[in-house]
C-alpha cells in the first residue's frame, strides 16, 4: 500500500488520477442517447421490429526543458501548477474529440432514410472510416498529453525530499489513471465498430425493412433477430462506459465532499 505524506497530499494526488480517467470513460458520446427496445411483431406473416438506435488521438511528449541551478528548484505548488495546465490541455482535447466526432457523421450513421439512399454503401463506409480515424487520432493524443505529465514528473527540478516521497506517488497514480483509461479508449473502437455493424447489416437488408421515426419494422424474422442481436452488442458496451463514467464521478464527488 502506498504511504501519503499528508490528507492534503492524498486529496490533491487522487483527485487528478480520477480526473485522468475520467477524461475518457466519460468520452462515449453513444451513450447520450436514448434507445428504445424493439417491439413485437404485429402479425403472424411479417415479423416488425421497431428501435431508435444510438444518435450518435504519432506523437513525442512536448519536451520540457529545465534549467539547474538552486532559484529553479520547484516545490510542490509549482508542480502541482505544471500539472494542471496540462490537465486542463487534456480537457481541451477531450472537448474537441468530442465534436470531431459529431461532425464525422456519426449521428446519421444508422438513420433509415440516409441508408435507404445509400445505393452503394460508399456514404455509409464514408462515414465509418471517417469516425474510426477521430477515435485513433485523439487516442494518441490522450497518450502524448499524458506523458507530457509523467515527463514533467522525472525532469522537473524538485525539490530532493519532495522527489523521493511524493513523486513516485504522483507518477504512479497518473500511470494508473492512464492504464486504466486506455481500456477505455480501447472500448470506444469496440463501440464505434459495433455500431458500424450494426449500420452494415441495415444496409444490407435495406429490402427488407421500412424506417419511420427512426424506427425500423421488419418484414422477416431473421432480420429483425440479427437487428436485436446487434443492438444487444452495442447497448451492452454503452452501459459499460457508463457505468465507469459514473463511478468515476461518485469517486470524484467524494473526494470533493472529503475536501470540503
Amino acid at each position: 500500500m502506498r504511504s501519503y505524506q499528508s490528507a492534503g497530499d492524498r486529496w490533491w494526488v487522487g483527485f487528478l488520477g480520477l480526473c485522468i480517467g475520467l477524461l475518457c470513460t466519460s468520452m462515449p458520446v453513444w451513450a447520450q442517447s436514448e434507445q428504445a427496445a424493439p417491439e413485437t411483431p404485429a402479425a403472424a406473416s411479417a415479423a416488425e421490429g421497431a428501435a431508435t438506435p444510438s444518435q450518435q488521438p504519432a506523437a513525442t511528449p512536448n519536451a520540457v526543458s529545465f534549467s539547474s541551478g538552486r532559484a529553479s528548484v520547484w516545490d510542490q505548488a509549482k508542480l502541482e501548477k505544471q500539472l494542471r495546465g496540462h490537465f486542463a490541455r487534456a480537457i481541451d482535447v477531450h472537448h474537441e474529440y468530442e465534436r470531431e466526432l459529431e461532425k464525422s457523421g456519426m449521428g446519421r450513421l444508422v438513420d433509415g432514410p440516409r441508408i435507404q439512399q445509400d445505393k452503394t454503401m460508399a456514404e455509409t463506409r464514408q462515414i465509418s472510416q471517417e469516425m474510426r480515424r477521430v477515435v485513433a487520432e485523439y487516442r494518441k493524443r490522450y497518450v502524448v498529453t499524458v506523458a507530457d505529465m509523467l515527463h514533467v514528473i522525472d525532469t522537473a527540478p524538485l525539490e530532493p525530499a519532495f522527489r523521493k516521497t511524493m513523486a513516485p506517488q504522483y507518477r504512479a497514480l497518473i500511470t494508473d489513471a492512464r492504464d486504466a483509461a486506455l481500456k477505455s479508449w480501447d472500448r470506444e473502437q469496440e463501440t464505434i465498430d459495433a455500431a458500424v455493424q450494426l449500420a452494415e447489416m441495415l444496409w444490407a437488408s435495406r429490402a427488407r425493412w421500412t424506417s419511420a421515426n427512426q424506427r425500423f419494422a421488419f418484414t422477416q424474422r431473421s432480420d429483425l433477430n440479427e437487428f436485436r442481436r446487434r443492438m444487444g452488442v452495442l447497448s451492452s458496451l454503452v452501459m459499460a462506459q457508463t457505468a465507469e463514467r459514473q463511478a468515476r464521478e461518485q469517486e470524484i464527488e467524494a473526494l470533493m465532499k472529503d475536501k470540503r
